[in-house]
């Protein structure tokens, strides 16, 4: 038994050993890219508010409809809007009979005027008449005096009237322009309680209820354009200085898995997000997918640099310090463009070496 067990180890140990995976370079086309992760975000968004605080009496759209712009959103109750419309209303009625009325304080000076006109014509002709008989030594100068002193009273008394009537018109007229104004400021106020939409687009979320209190700090809906999308992708910025404005990337959707969609990068915000160390990048679809929502999140690759019959390996046949392995040790070689799947070999190895994958840890 000894001499079987003996003669039997060699072939059990020889068993478990697999044998090493190996590979020769290839001419193959080498991409480069920068990863992103991605979310469909709409081209225009924006948050409504109400201008004027109250208990919302109606709210007249849902998550998924299509709006209109100036298409009233939301009202909000005022308690005291309408008293306060109604007592303008009532003060322009006011206004207007004081000023423009059948019986108003103006008509009551005119008739003033009119009797204060005939006393004037009346003295008038008193004192001319006392004054020719003066002049003809007929009647006494305290007679004369008499007169002078009626007529000029008369002349004051007219010209006070007149003065009194042009000063109450524009006083009436303008308590009567001030009334519309204040009327019309109550109404503009009322339809600020209508809030209504700014564009033609989408809701896309509501957070409030009928009979909640909304001031206007708070924003009750999210709306945006519907049919217009764009991609919001996050770069680490180890890798932001490496792309450009025009770049292809190749974006994969959560939501339409196994299909790869063409996009090109618009716009590159210049501030990093301290908190994630990331740099927000807009892209735009060569050719979108036929439906898009709001918030559909994805991956992309960024292509930075590409080459066609380059010199490559697997990326796991590659040492650290940018070596491999072969049948004569390591070798330390030259590489270039580099992915998650290909490195690009510039010297040091040629399609006739044999690779050894590196054992696993």
């Amino acid at each position: 038994m000894r001499r079987i067990i003996y003669i039997l180890l060699p072939f059990l140990f020889g068993g478990c050993q697999k044998p090493s995976e190996t590979v020769r370079p290839e001419l193959t086309n080498i991409t480069e890219s920068v990863y992103a992760s991605v979310e469909v975000i709409p081209d225009d968004t924006y948050f409504a508010y109400a201008p004027q605080a109250g208990i919302i009496q109606d709210v007249l759209i849902e998550e998924g409809q299509t709006v209109d712009a100036g298409q009233v959103l939301l009202r909000v109750a005022a308690p005291t809007q309408s008293t306060r419309i109604e007592q303008a209303r009532l003060s322009v009625a006011q206004a207007r009979e004081n000023f423009l009325g059948d019986h108003t304080l103006l008509d009551n000076i005119e008739t003033q005027i009119e009797r204060a006109s005939k006393t004037l014509a009346v003295d008038s002709m008193q004192y001319y008449r006392q004054k020719h008989l003066w002049a003809q030594g007929i009647g006494s100068q305290t007679q004369l005096e008499k007169a002078q002193l009626a007529y000029e009273l008369s002349q004051k008394q007219c010209t006070a009237l007149q003065q009194e009537y042009a000063q109450t018109r524009i006083r009436l007229q303008n308590t009567y322009q001030q009334a519309l104004e204040e009327l019309q400021r109550e109404q503009i106020t009322a339809r600020d309680y209508k809030v209504r939409g700014e564009m033609d687009g989408m809701v896309y979320s509501v957070s409030k209820e009928k009979g909640e209190y909304l001031s206007p700090q708070e924003a009750f809906a999210q709306l945006g354009s519907r049919d217009e999308f764009h991609l919001s992708m996050t770069i680490d910025e180890v890798d932001i200085v490496r792309i450009d404005s025009g770049d292809l990337a190749l974006v994969q959707l959560d939501a339409y898995p196994g299909e790869v969609f063409e996009a090109r990068l618009t716009r590159i915000l210049p501030v990093k997000d301290d908190a994630t160390q990331t740099f927000q990048v807009e892209c735009r679809f060569e050719q979108k997918p036929p439906v898009l929502y709001y918030g559909l999140a994805g991956e992309a690759s960024i292509v930075v640099s590409r080459k066609n019959e380059a010199l490559t390996i697997p990326a796991s046949f590659l040492l650290p310090g940018d070596k491999v392995m072969t049948d004569a040790g390591e070798i330390p070689v030259q590489t270039g463009l580099k992915n998650l799947e290909f490195v690009e070999i510039l010297s040091g190895i040629d399609t006739t070496t044999v690779l050894q994958k590196p054992s696993s840890p």
